[in-house]
């Protein structure tokens, strides 16, 4: 108790610190092209076009160094009489995704797809991703084009230039450039993301923003080691240059060994290339190439086959087309003469799209209409203009390429960063309605806050030497917009968290106290495999322990505390039936049940149909109607005591529904035990908005007390989608962030759908409490992330 009293005096006196303003200093000296050039091409002004003079005039980004770059009228005549230069292929690439998807800068189709994910708190992923212009095109495990999640590696040869640098290829990743400066290796404008080389023989990349640190070969760049920020090591062993297995053990395991270690192996060709992933159980995918090295086909444990064709005799390795298990055509890529993305089409007409491409600009024309994207040429291809039939979005960016301001047709954000390029402060302004976020940091260096303010309420945190957030207070106020930030008037009410983490970065317990009464006090024991095994709260008496687990690491039996759970899987680890045996008691009204909902999966890989049946006492099997069983299953993914619901239920859901949700099988540990869902409520059940960026926080791993970081123009939708992805999948690294929303038009149908859906929450599912609300608003957001493609 004494420490938590140290923390309301802490975030009462936070509360009172007047934010501190940070001073930029430009850099005088180089000439005026070097200077003013790069800040031309930020403008949104293409060469060439009659437009060109003003919009540079008009639009170009410029402080008190360069200012006299747009009242150069002979530079700006000379920049816009310049031919444009072609984009170069290594130039990343930070456009938005469209058109299923398309990186519409490039015209490269970037497709991804996850053939094995284990079960647990931290699973182990194995993922593809097709580039039809290739990051790193010297690796061809997975043939030409297709790269894996674990083919990293980094390139050497630039570190002792004369501009040291070091290219870190990790995966279906961008690549990233390390800078010496000062002595560290280091990427310009992204704080996240360091670079050290060590007395053992390996420099380490630690990645904040994943949570993850990696091992690299100081002489020969080979990728060995991942640990992540929860208690797991990832070692990579290799058989020559191949890839051989991937171990995944407790990162404070002494040795690896059968109990404590999940392990994926490597099959290959006598081309180099990978013909099958072997997962613990046996059951593998398997692999098949063209005569020309392209990966030709993927056959999951006892499935069909899913194909890839390859049929534009110009560009041997573009992927044109791919049919599902079914045989079904379900995408059609064709391309320019310069090998670009002309043309996507689906079996649903409604999905086709058109590509053409200009001077730094592409258009889109799809069912919505026409979009032209507008993008800068210096460093990267960034995204500067959108136009829409919808209405314009536009970006300004600064000169270390952090994010100044988004525009929408209904509203605005602006950001504000500090001097090691950290996002402190973002304004959003969307439909009329300000929305502040302010970030004070605990060092000079890391992305971790010591204070978050939003609209009505400031959060404080506290870390122990590892990082890991011991101390959380939170403390409601009067300031519904966050203008105010730190110095908002308090209301009185306040929360905090007390939390205690194993040598492992394993959380151990957590105590929630509310106005100085504790509500709530965790504990947590893990297995040997640094899965949760037991989770208990002193005060309520809850508590779920998970009895068996297949080598796999997932979930067959777990006995809660009114009743015990079976689960079975089919070879590609998806649910195939769940039994749920709940004993007479007082809470269930003297009944004893036992429900069993078996699962079938259509040739997408999702669920098709889900059938539900009950007994009684002992007595016949019941079948029982979809909105019996949404109870059922909803109390179990929710963690609520009973599990069973009152008997005969009726509903407006039937059983001809589109779409039918899968089985979460360990979510009541988010809903529940987990602290996400406590801390950020507001985050996890705010409505998106349509254009605008009202949610600018994304979470650090959540089964630990999560910290809150400041993300600027990552999309929405994809933080919602990423904040989801972890709270209920075990945080898979399977993909990556979407930025910028590309698919400004067709976000806007599919937001008219995900609105839809939220009014159906909003009468049947809010009346039974606010985890019920919350849980049908994730099954929404699922339902418009499928829309959306993604």
């Amino acid at each position: 108790m004494k420490r938590n009293k140290n923390f309301k005096v802490a975030i009462s006196l936070a509360t009172q610190l007047q934010a501190a303003s940070v001073l930029f200093t430009i850099a005088l000296g180089a000439s005026a092209d070097t200077t003013c050039f790069p800040l031309y091409a930020k403008s949104g002004a293409t060469p060439g076009t009659p437009s060109c003079k003003l919009t540079v005039a008009s639009n170009t980004p410029v402080g008190l160094g360069n200012y006299n770059c747009i009242d150069d009228l002979a530079l700006i005549d000379q920049w816009c009489n310049t031919p444009p230069t072609p984009i170069d292929e290594s130039t990343p690439d930070d456009s938005c995704p469209v058109a299923d998807p398309v990186l519409p800068a490039k015209g490269v189709v970037a497709l991804s797809e996850v053939d094995f994910q284990s079960g647990g708190a931290s699973p182990i992923v194995f993922s593809r991703v097709y580039l039809s212009q290739p990051y790193d095109k010297n690796q061809t495990l997975m043939g030409s084009n297709w790269v894996s999640n674990w083919q990293r590696r980094i390139d050497l040869t630039g570190a002792n230039a004369s501009v040291p640098h070091i290219v870190a290829y990790r995966g279906f990743w961008q690549p990233v450039t390390f800078k010496l400066s000062g002595g560290a290796w280091v990427v310009p404008g992204n704080p996240g993301l360091t670079l050290t080389k060590s007395d053992d023989g390996f420099y380490y990349l630690k990645d904040e923003q994943r949570g993850t640190t990696e091992g690299y070969s100081d002489t020969t760049g080979m990728f060995y080691t991942e640990t992540t920020r929860t208690g797991e090591l990832r070692e990579a062993y290799y058989d020559g240059p191949r890839l051989s297995e991937i171990v995944q053990r407790p990162v404070d395991s002494a040795t690896s060994t059968a109990q404590n270690r999940l392990v994926l192996s490597f099959a290959y060709d006598t081309s180099g290339h990978i013909i099958a992933v072997v997962p613990p159980s046996g059951n593998a995918v398997h692999y098949s190439y063209d005569a020309k090295g392209n990966l030709a086909s993927v056959t999951p444990p006892y499935g069909t086959l899913r194909q890839y064709f390859y049929e534009d005799v110009r560009f041997s390795n573009a992927l044109t087309g791919v049919t599902d298990e079914s045989g079904s055509r379900i995408a059609t890529w064709n391309y320019d003469a310069s090998g670009r993305v002309a043309s996507v089409t689906h079996p649903d007409t409604t999905r086709n799209a058109s590509l053409s491409y200009g001077s730094g600009t592409t258009t889109v024309t799809d069912l919505s209409g026409t979009s032209t994207y507008s993008f800068s040429t210096s460093d990267t291809l960034r995204p500067i203009s959108i136009t829409t039939p919808g209405g314009a979005v536009s970006r300004a960016w600064d000169t270390a390429g952090n994010l100044k301001q988004r525009t929408t047709p209904d509203g605005n954000t602006q950001y504000t960063w500090d001097s090691a390029n950290r996002p402190i402060k973002a304004f959003a302004t969307v439909a009329g309605v300000k929305t502040v976020t302010t970030i004070e940091y605990s060092d000079g260096s890391s992305l971790r806050p010591h204070l978050v303010a939003t609209p009505g309420k400031v959060r404080a945190f506290v870390y122990d030497s590892n990082g890991n957030v011991t101390g959380y207070a939170e403390r409601q106020t009067t300031d519904l917009t966050g203008e105010q930030g730190m110095q908002a008037i308090a209301t009185g009410s306040q929360l905090v968290v007390g939390a205690r983490y194993d040598g492992a970065n394993r959380l151990l317990s957590a105590t929630v106290t509310q106005d100085g009464k504790t509500v709530e006090d965790w504990t947590y024991t893990y297995d040997a495999r640094g899965n949760i095994a037991l989770t208990r709260d002193a005060v309520s008496g809850w508590q779920m322990k998970t009895v068996d687990r297949s080598n796999e690491d997932r979930a067959k039996t777990i006995a809660s505390s009114s009743g015990q759970a079976d689960i079975t899987y089919d070879p590609r680890g998806r649910v195939t039936s769940f039994t749920y045996d709940e004993p007479a008691g007082i809470i269930n009204g003297g009944l004893a049940r036992k429900l069993q909902v078996d699962y079938e999966y259509g040739p997408d890989g999702g669920v098709s149909t889900r059938t539900g049946k009950v007994s009684t006492n002992g007595g016949w099997w019941q079948t029982i109607s979809d909105a019996e069983l949404d109870a059922w299953l909803t109390n179990w993914e929710l963690g609520n005591d009973p599990v069973s619901p009152q008997a005969n239920l009726t509903g407006v859901r039937s059983s001809a529904d589109a779409y039918v949700p899968s089985l979460c099988v360990e979510c009541y540990m988010a809903w529940k035990a987990n602290l996400t869902g406590k801390l950020y409520s507001g985050e996890l059940t705010e409505v998106l908005p349509q254009w605008g960026e009202k949610t600018e926080l994304m979470l650090s791993d959540q089964s630990q007390v999560p910290y809150p970081t400041l993300m600027p123009d990552v999309a929405a939708s994809a933080k919602r989608s990423m904040l989801y992805s972890s709270l209920f999948q075990g945080g898979s690294t399977a993909g990556g962030m979407v930025k910028c929303s590309g698919r400004e038009s067709h976000e806007s149908r599919c937001f008219d759908q995900y609105e839809t859906d939220l009014d159906f929450c909003r009468l049947v599912a809010k009346p039974r409490g606010d985890r019920n609300y919350a849980l049908c608003k994730a099954n929404a957001f699922d339902r418009y992330q499928q829309c959306r493609g993604y």
